[in-house]
């Protein structure tokens, strides 16, 4: 038995985002420029990583939390995640997608035997019949509403247009190979040798073939090749200020070192304190704090006694390499790389012509994204700007009339 009947809508085999609604004390906003807002919402280490907090000067908190549809250790880290957050009943309101009005688990969640249904419902999440959400709701110790986010109507209407999609797919996959074949050749026929490569090291990346990493490695060269600022790329330039980083540190010598500090720290603490950091510092050797998190709060505590970091070079980078990585926003990354991309093949080619076929090239992969259901959002106002030519037809007569 599974808890299929309780949603009244069908779920889409796409991202599973599930928003959950907290309504804390208003004096937590009171003002709004202050920096512990979220200060009594704490996510587990281990389970999720916070991206972004924004505050807008409202008595309410959303929290989103972005995951894997149907992956099992996703599933049971938002579990997880619910239980934490649902102790001390913080927490009014869990709104998951995929689903309309209230979601009643209580046949589950009533059953007697805590082991069995522990295991049952283990047993369901793992093989995919139900959420880490509705697992933590046939589980849960405190009364917590979970209810569907959807429009049911809006909702269904999506439905049936990603199925139309869908059954069309083997048709527009033959389309936009078609379309492709005849975008590389006309790219070997009338682009300079290293514009090519790039556009290959491009398509790779875009395939899963080449790694994030090393395709930003091709930019940076790139970009050196043709003295452009990567200072105008500020998240690039933070990835390329943490390669340096990491190149530069002695590993051994931070661990070291961090020893030598705590040590230090401790020294300078009161009795309530030091209680407290011995309490982090095993946490921390237990990896039930990331590496991230203690290693700022070491950094903080050192600036807080006024401890030379002079004393602790390879720490000191090591700290200056965190905070840099963590201040990364790994949304804006693809974007960057697709703006630095573009940059650089325009400084190879001035020909109009060649030019209208970089720009088609664009809206070819802009339309195989749309029809995949793939588009990032940084792209989206790009689409909506060029949505009367983004169709195979134009896209093929353009590239018809540039072979002839």
């Amino acid at each position: 038995m599974c808890l299929k009947k309780y949603r009244d809508i069908t779920y889409l085999k796409t991202v599973f985002l599930l928003y959950l609604l907290f309504n804390l004390q208003p004096n937590i906003y009171a003002e709004p420029n202050k920096t512990d807002l979220f200060k009594d919402i704490n996510i587990p280490s281990g389970y999720a990583d916070v991206t972004e907090k924004y505050d807008v000067g409202s008595e309410f908190c959303v929290i989103h939390i972005q995951d894997a549809h149907c992956i099992y250790d996703a599933q049971k880290n938002i579990s997880a995640i619910l239980n934490s957050l649902t102790t001390g009943n913080t927490v009014s309101l869990i709104a998951i997608e995929g689903a309309a009005d209230s979601i009643d688990t209580s046949d589950f969640s009533t059953f007697p035997d805590r082991t069995a249904k522990k295991q049952v419902s283990d047993y369901m999440m793992k093989n995919g019949r139900i959420s880490g959400t509705e697992y933590f709701s046939i589980n849960k110790k405190h009364d917590t509403i979970i209810t569907g986010i959807e429009d049911r109507q809006l909702y269904l209407e999506n439905s049936d247009q990603f199925k139309e999609v869908l059954r069309n797919k083997s048709l527009t996959d033959q389309v936009f190979a078609r379309l492709s074949n005849l975008q590389r050749l006309l790219e070997n026929r009338l682009y300079p040798a290293q514009t090519k490569i790039l556009l290959r090291q491009t398509e790779n990346y875009h395939k899963g073939k080449l790694q994030l990493t090393d395709y930003i490695n091709h930019l940076f060269t790139y970009a050196e090749q043709k003295n452009i600022d990567i200072s105008d790329y500020p998240n690039l330039n933070s990835i390329n200020l943490v390669n340096r980083l990491e190149q530069s540190i002695e590993f051994l010598s931070v661990d070291q070192e961090r020893i030598s500090l705590i040590n230090d720290i401790s020294a300078k603490m009161d009795t309530v304190s030091l209680k407290d950091f011995l309490r982090k510092n095993m946490l921390f050797k237990l990896n039930q704090t990331s590496q991230e998190e203690f290693h700022i709060y070491l950094s903080d505590l050192m600036d807080n006694y006024s401890i030379d970091g002079k004393n602790y070079p390879e720490l000191s980078k090591f700290f200056s390499f965190i905070k840099k990585y963590d201040s990364i926003n790994w949304k804006k990354v693809a974007e960057e790389c697709e703006i630095l991309n573009k940059h650089i093949v325009s400084l190879d080619i001035n020909d109009p012509v060649k030019k209208s076929l970089i720009e088609t090239g664009k809206h070819l992969n802009m339309t195989k994204k749309m029809f995949a259901l793939s588009l990032p959002v940084y792209q989206f106002d790009d689409y909506l700007k060029n949505k009367n030519t983004l169709n195979p037809l134009s896209i093929y007569n353009h590239r018809t009339t540039l072979a002839t």
